[in-house]
């Protein structure tokens, strides 16, 4: 007998259950018998017990003498009887089984490394970005306030030329156009 994985195991299990035409309740022995001996009673019952604690098999469980000691001693036991649930034959038939399950946890958990790594890598771009943008805001700052330098020496320049202009004016008024007007307006020689 070669040695399957206990997820393979579970998946053999719930195949057979999952199979049945009619679902009826059956004892560990008579699922056994049905899956060829291929696992002993106490590996049976592991594996059917963890069926019945993920809600893929339900559980009944009557009285009996399916012992030769029970039916010596004439006390019952109890039997336990499985059957598949319905959240079982859903599992079974929506996603695959336990090993079907696996892989798709494996392929959802790479995915997840590989977005968790981009956003790693965006939140990197994101600081570095932040940073120059904090980097060039204090160049503009330093732009600005010489800017306001600039503007304060342009204004002073711009005061210092109209002022130029006003007293080239008054020379131009006073040496060139009053002679002007007065020698051909007033006929002054």
């Amino acid at each position: 007998m070669e040695k399957i994985d206990a997820l393979s195991q579970l998946d053999n299990v719930l195949t057979y259950l999952a199979s049945q035409q009619n679902p009826t309740y059956q004892s560990i022995h008579e699922i056994r018998k049905e899956l060829d001996n291929s696992y002993t009673t106490e590996r049976l019952n592991i594996i059917l017990d963890k069926l019945y604690q993920d809600g893929y098999a339900s559980l009944k469980e009557e009285k009996g003498y399916n012992t030769i000691e029970a039916m010596a001693t004439g006390i019952p036991k109890i039997i336990k009887t499985y059957t598949i649930s319905f959240e079982g034959a859903l599992f079974y038939e929506l996603v695959g089984g336990y090993v079907k399950q696996t892989e798709l946890n494996r392929a959802e958990n790479k995915r997840l490394e590989a977005v968790e790594a981009f956003q790693r890598e965006q939140a990197e771009r994101l600081n570095a970005l932040t940073q120059r943008l904090a980097d060039n805001s204090t160049q503009l700052n330093t732009l600005t306030d010489r800017i306001v330098e600039n503007s304060s020496f342009l204004n002073r320049l711009t005061l210092w030329i109209v002022i130029g202009a006003i007293i080239s004016s008054a020379y131009y008024l006073y040496y060139l156009i009053i002679p002007i007007y007065d020698h051909f307006v007033l006929k002054k020689p």
